[in-house]
Protein backbone atom coordinates (compact mmCIF):
# COMPACT_ATOMS: atom_id res chain seq x y z
CA UNK A 1 0.00 0.00 0.00
CA UNK A 2 1.33 3.43 -0.91
CA UNK A 3 0.82 6.15 1.65
CA UNK A 4 -0.70 9.30 0.17
CA UNK A 5 0.85 12.68 0.82
CA UNK A 6 -2.19 13.68 2.88
CA UNK A 7 -2.11 10.54 4.99
CA UNK A 8 1.62 11.05 5.52
CA UNK A 9 0.66 14.00 7.75
CA UNK A 10 0.02 11.36 10.41
CA UNK A 11 3.14 9.58 11.59
CA UNK A 12 2.99 6.67 14.05
CA UNK A 13 3.90 8.99 16.92
CA UNK A 14 1.08 11.34 15.86
CA UNK A 15 -1.42 8.49 15.99
CA UNK A 16 -0.18 7.43 19.42
CA UNK A 17 -0.39 11.00 20.73
CA UNK A 18 -3.89 11.56 19.35
CA UNK A 19 -5.12 8.40 21.06
CA UNK A 20 -3.26 9.04 24.33
CA UNK A 21 -4.51 12.62 24.57
CA UNK A 22 -8.06 11.71 23.49
CA UNK A 23 -7.91 14.07 20.52
CA UNK A 24 -10.82 12.21 18.95
CA UNK A 25 -14.49 12.80 19.61
CA UNK A 26 -17.16 10.13 19.38
CA UNK A 27 -20.02 10.79 17.00
CA UNK A 28 -23.13 8.74 16.45
CA UNK A 29 -25.78 8.26 13.80
CA UNK A 30 -29.18 6.71 14.52
CA UNK A 31 -30.28 3.51 12.79
CA UNK A 32 -34.07 3.28 12.79
CA UNK A 33 -36.97 1.67 10.93
CA UNK A 34 -37.61 4.08 8.04
CA UNK A 35 -41.30 4.50 8.86
CA UNK A 36 -40.68 5.19 12.57
CA UNK A 37 -37.40 7.15 12.76
CA UNK A 38 -37.81 7.99 16.45
CA UNK A 39 -37.72 4.28 17.32
CA UNK A 40 -33.92 4.11 17.25
CA UNK A 41 -32.59 0.56 17.21
CA UNK A 42 -29.00 1.60 17.87
CA UNK A 43 -26.53 4.43 17.31
CA UNK A 44 -23.58 3.79 14.99
CA UNK A 45 -20.40 5.13 16.59
CA UNK A 46 -17.69 6.88 14.57
CA UNK A 47 -14.69 9.06 15.38
CA UNK A 48 -13.89 12.63 14.42
CA UNK A 49 -10.61 14.44 14.92
CA UNK A 50 -10.63 17.17 17.55
CA UNK A 51 -7.18 18.72 17.26
CA UNK A 52 -7.08 22.39 18.29
CA UNK A 53 -5.11 24.94 16.26
CA UNK A 54 -4.53 22.49 13.41
CA UNK A 55 -5.61 22.46 9.80
CA UNK A 56 -8.75 20.45 9.25
CA UNK A 57 -7.99 16.75 8.99
CA UNK A 58 -10.56 14.11 8.28
CA UNK A 59 -11.00 11.00 10.37
CA UNK A 60 -10.77 8.97 7.16
CA UNK A 61 -7.16 10.09 6.63
CA UNK A 62 -6.34 9.32 10.25
CA UNK A 63 -7.77 5.81 9.91
CA UNK A 64 -5.95 5.27 6.60
CA UNK A 65 -2.68 6.13 8.31
CA UNK A 66 -3.44 3.84 11.25
CA UNK A 67 -4.15 1.03 8.80
CA UNK A 68 -0.92 1.71 6.88
CA UNK A 69 1.17 1.62 10.06
CA UNK A 70 -0.59 -1.51 11.40
CA UNK A 71 -2.02 0.52 14.28
CA UNK A 72 -5.72 -0.26 13.85
CA UNK A 73 -5.62 -2.46 16.95
CA UNK A 74 -4.60 0.63 18.93
CA UNK A 75 -7.52 2.59 17.48
CA UNK A 76 -9.93 -0.27 18.22
CA UNK A 77 -8.65 -0.56 21.79
CA UNK A 78 -9.09 3.19 22.35
CA UNK A 79 -12.60 3.09 20.90
CA UNK A 80 -13.69 0.12 22.99
CA UNK A 81 -12.37 1.65 26.20
CA UNK A 82 -14.00 5.02 25.50
CA UNK A 83 -17.40 3.59 24.67
CA UNK A 84 -17.64 0.67 27.09
CA UNK A 85 -15.85 2.20 30.09
CA UNK A 86 -15.63 5.99 29.89
CA UNK A 87 -19.12 6.47 28.44
CA UNK A 88 -20.58 3.13 29.49
CA UNK A 89 -22.53 4.35 32.50
CA UNK A 90 -23.90 7.35 30.63
CA UNK A 91 -25.04 5.15 27.75
CA UNK A 92 -26.60 2.69 30.19
CA UNK A 93 -28.41 5.49 32.03
CA UNK A 94 -29.76 6.75 28.71
CA UNK A 95 -31.12 3.34 27.83
CA UNK A 96 -29.73 3.36 24.29
CA UNK A 97 -27.83 0.78 22.24
CA UNK A 98 -24.56 1.47 20.44
CA UNK A 99 -22.79 -0.12 17.46
CA UNK A 100 -18.98 -0.08 17.60
CA UNK A 101 -16.91 -0.62 14.44
CA UNK A 102 -13.93 -2.95 14.78
CA UNK A 103 -11.25 -3.61 12.18
CA UNK A 104 -10.29 -7.05 10.94
CA UNK A 105 -6.65 -6.16 11.65
CA UNK A 106 -7.50 -5.43 15.26
CA UNK A 107 -9.55 -8.57 15.79
CA UNK A 108 -6.71 -10.69 14.42
CA UNK A 109 -4.62 -9.62 17.44
CA UNK A 110 -5.17 -11.99 20.41
CA UNK A 111 -4.44 -9.16 22.86
CA UNK A 112 -7.33 -7.09 21.50
CA UNK A 113 -9.70 -10.05 21.62
CA UNK A 114 -8.71 -10.67 25.24
CA UNK A 115 -9.28 -7.02 26.09
CA UNK A 116 -12.67 -7.03 24.38
CA UNK A 117 -13.75 -10.00 26.49
CA UNK A 118 -12.50 -8.26 29.63
CA UNK A 119 -14.33 -5.04 28.74
CA UNK A 120 -17.55 -6.94 28.14
CA UNK A 121 -17.21 -8.33 31.67
CA UNK A 122 -16.56 -4.94 33.27
CA UNK A 123 -18.68 -2.47 31.29
CA UNK A 124 -21.78 -1.10 33.03
CA UNK A 125 -23.65 -1.58 29.75
CA UNK A 126 -25.89 -4.62 29.37
CA UNK A 127 -24.41 -6.75 26.61
CA UNK A 128 -27.73 -6.67 24.77
CA UNK A 129 -27.08 -2.94 24.24
CA UNK A 130 -23.76 -3.56 22.46
CA UNK A 131 -23.46 -4.23 18.74
CA UNK A 132 -20.12 -4.83 17.02
CA UNK A 133 -19.66 -3.85 13.37
CA UNK A 134 -17.23 -6.12 11.51
CA UNK A 135 -16.08 -6.85 7.95
CA UNK A 136 -17.23 -10.00 6.17
CA UNK A 137 -13.59 -11.17 6.08
CA UNK A 138 -13.79 -11.76 9.84
CA UNK A 139 -16.39 -14.46 9.27
CA UNK A 140 -15.36 -15.83 5.87
CA UNK A 141 -11.56 -15.86 5.90
CA UNK A 142 -10.62 -16.46 9.54
CA UNK A 143 -12.22 -19.54 11.16
CA UNK A 144 -10.80 -18.67 14.59
CA UNK A 145 -12.42 -15.24 14.43
CA UNK A 146 -15.70 -16.78 13.30
CA UNK A 147 -15.67 -18.91 16.45
CA UNK A 148 -14.77 -15.88 18.56
CA UNK A 149 -17.63 -13.80 17.13
CA UNK A 150 -20.07 -16.67 17.69
CA UNK A 151 -19.05 -16.67 21.34
CA UNK A 152 -19.60 -12.91 21.58
CA UNK A 153 -23.12 -13.35 20.16
CA UNK A 154 -23.85 -16.09 22.68
CA UNK A 155 -23.02 -13.63 25.45
CA UNK A 156 -25.72 -11.29 24.16
CA UNK A 157 -23.95 -8.85 21.84
CA UNK A 158 -25.27 -8.31 18.33
CA UNK A 159 -23.21 -8.32 15.14
CA UNK A 160 -23.36 -6.16 12.00
CA UNK A 161 -21.45 -7.31 8.93
CA UNK A 162 -20.44 -4.16 7.05
CA UNK A 163 -20.28 -2.84 3.49
CA UNK A 164 -21.94 -5.77 1.76
CA UNK A 165 -22.82 -5.70 -1.93
CA UNK A 166 -19.79 -5.46 -4.17
CA UNK A 167 -18.85 -9.12 -3.76
CA UNK A 168 -22.05 -11.13 -3.91
CA UNK A 169 -20.11 -14.41 -4.11
CA UNK A 170 -18.57 -13.88 -0.68
CA UNK A 171 -21.85 -12.61 0.77
CA UNK A 172 -23.58 -15.81 -0.36
CA UNK A 173 -21.08 -17.81 1.72
CA UNK A 174 -22.54 -16.42 4.94
CA UNK A 175 -24.66 -18.91 6.86
CA UNK A 176 -27.92 -18.32 8.68
CA UNK A 177 -27.72 -17.03 12.26
CA UNK A 178 -24.11 -15.84 11.96
CA UNK A 179 -24.99 -12.14 12.19
CA UNK A 180 -27.89 -9.96 13.29
CA UNK A 181 -27.63 -7.18 10.69
CA UNK A 182 -26.22 -6.77 7.19
CA UNK A 183 -25.10 -3.25 6.31
CA UNK A 184 -25.46 -2.64 2.59
CA UNK A 185 -22.51 -0.86 0.97
CA UNK A 186 -23.12 2.90 1.38
CA UNK A 187 -21.84 3.54 -2.16
CA UNK A 188 -25.16 2.22 -3.50
CA UNK A 189 -27.14 4.93 -1.74
CA UNK A 190 -26.23 8.02 -3.76
CA UNK A 191 -27.91 6.79 -6.94
CA UNK A 192 -30.44 4.24 -5.75
CA UNK A 193 -33.42 6.53 -6.39
CA UNK A 194 -32.64 6.65 -10.13
CA UNK A 195 -30.14 3.83 -10.82
CA UNK A 196 -32.20 0.71 -11.46
CA UNK A 197 -29.18 -1.58 -11.21
CA UNK A 198 -28.43 -0.37 -7.68
CA UNK A 199 -32.09 -0.76 -6.76
CA UNK A 200 -32.10 -4.36 -8.03
CA UNK A 201 -28.87 -5.20 -6.17
CA UNK A 202 -30.16 -3.74 -2.90
CA UNK A 203 -33.45 -5.62 -3.33
CA UNK A 204 -31.56 -8.89 -3.83
CA UNK A 205 -29.34 -8.19 -0.81
CA UNK A 206 -32.41 -7.46 1.29
CA UNK A 207 -34.02 -10.77 0.36
CA UNK A 208 -30.83 -12.75 0.92
CA UNK A 209 -30.31 -11.07 4.30
CA UNK A 210 -33.72 -12.22 5.52
CA UNK A 211 -32.81 -15.75 4.50
CA UNK A 212 -29.89 -15.42 6.93
CA UNK A 213 -32.38 -14.55 9.70
CA UNK A 214 -30.85 -11.08 9.81
CA UNK A 215 -32.05 -7.53 9.17
CA UNK A 216 -30.81 -5.02 6.61
CA UNK A 217 -29.17 -1.70 7.48
CA UNK A 218 -28.75 0.92 4.76
CA UNK A 219 -27.69 4.53 4.44
CA UNK A 220 -26.88 7.28 4.41
CA UNK A 221 -30.36 8.32 3.32
CA UNK A 222 -29.70 12.05 3.28
CA UNK A 223 -32.50 12.97 0.87
CA UNK A 224 -36.16 11.96 0.86
CA UNK A 225 -35.89 10.22 -2.51
CA UNK A 226 -33.34 7.79 -1.08
CA UNK A 227 -35.43 7.19 2.02
CA UNK A 228 -38.55 6.56 -0.05
CA UNK A 229 -36.75 4.04 -2.24
CA UNK A 230 -35.31 2.15 0.75
CA UNK A 231 -38.71 2.16 2.43
CA UNK A 232 -40.30 0.77 -0.72
CA UNK A 233 -37.74 -2.04 -0.91
CA UNK A 234 -38.50 -2.90 2.70
CA UNK A 235 -35.10 -2.16 4.26
CA UNK A 236 -35.32 -2.82 8.00
CA UNK A 237 -33.07 -0.06 9.39
CA UNK A 238 -31.92 3.19 7.80
CA UNK A 239 -29.43 5.87 8.83
CA UNK A 240 -28.94 9.35 7.42
CA UNK A 241 -30.09 12.94 7.73
CA UNK A 242 -33.69 12.01 6.87
CA UNK A 243 -33.72 9.82 10.00
CA UNK A 244 -31.65 12.02 12.32
CA UNK A 245 -28.58 14.22 11.87
CA UNK A 246 -25.24 12.91 13.05
CA UNK A 247 -24.39 14.23 16.51
CA UNK A 248 -21.67 13.84 19.11
CA UNK A 249 -22.14 11.12 21.70
CA UNK A 250 -21.59 13.73 24.39
CA UNK A 251 -24.47 15.83 23.08
CA UNK A 252 -26.73 12.80 22.71
CA UNK A 253 -26.15 11.76 26.31
CA UNK A 254 -26.93 15.29 27.52
CA UNK A 255 -30.25 15.71 25.69
CA UNK A 256 -33.65 14.84 27.08
CA UNK A 257 -34.24 11.83 24.81
CA UNK A 258 -34.18 8.40 26.41
CA UNK A 259 -34.16 5.06 24.66
CA UNK A 260 -37.35 3.07 24.44
CA UNK A 261 -37.10 -0.70 24.77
Amino acid sequence: MQLSSHTALFRPEDITRILTENQLTLHCRAASPPKTPLSVCFYQISVQLAIPNQIVQTAALFLQAAHFYDMMADVDRWLLRRVLLDYGQGIANKGICVAIPLSTEGLLQPALRDELLHLLETTPLPLSSITLMIDDAVLLKHPDLRTFIAGIRQQGCKIVVQNIGKNMLEFNQLKANMVDYVQIDPSFMAQIHYNQMHEVLVTILHGNTHRLNAQTLAGPADINETLDKLTGIGIDLVGGDTIAPETSLEKLLNTGYFGIH
